[in-house]
């Protein structure tokens, strides 16, 4: 990995070769005031999954609030569950009560995934959902920046 940091020692951009030193993705990070992570890119992807690069913002608490997948041009395009974005709303404690999916054009699309949980403990999926809202906590993370 070659790695660059702001001058708070934040990692604000990483590249990630393999063993022939042929680069596999890069990963770009930015920040608040306060040192929290407010934006995680991920771009150089291989298209497997539909898109080259994808994009989460997120809130004060660390909450991921939107996701976003693009083609290698930059422009929105569906990633391999049918959207092109997708918003997250939380509650107080910070648990995932909505999330919202979205075409190339932001309109609202079903999800494949689509859950509801309307009551604690209780969980019935709706094929082609446009909203999920559920009461457990549910994060969408890229763990280890991996693709």
């Amino acid at each position: 990995m070659v790695a660059s940091y702001d001058e708070r020692r934040h990692l604000t951009d990483g590249a990630f070769f393999d063993e022939h030193g042929e680069k596999l993705y890069r990963v770009a990070l930015s920040y608040d005031d306060e040192g929290h992570t407010t934006r995680r890119e991920v771009s150089g992807l291989d298209g497997k999954d539909g898109f080259a690069s994808k994009r989460q913002i997120l809130d004060e608490k660390g909450n991921v609030i939107e996701g976003a997948y693009f083609d290698k041009g930059g422009k929105p395009v569906l990633s391999k569950d049918g959207y092109a974005r997708w918003t997250a709303t939380y509650d107080e404690p910070g648990n995932q009560i909505k999330t919202t999916y979205l075409d190339a054009e932001g309109n609202p699309v079903p999800s494949k995934d689509g859950y509801e949980r309307p009551k604690r403990g209780s969980r019935t999926k709706r094929k082609g959902a446009t909203v999920s809202s559920w009461t457990g906590v549910r994060r969408h993370v890229m763990r280890n920046a991996e693709p």
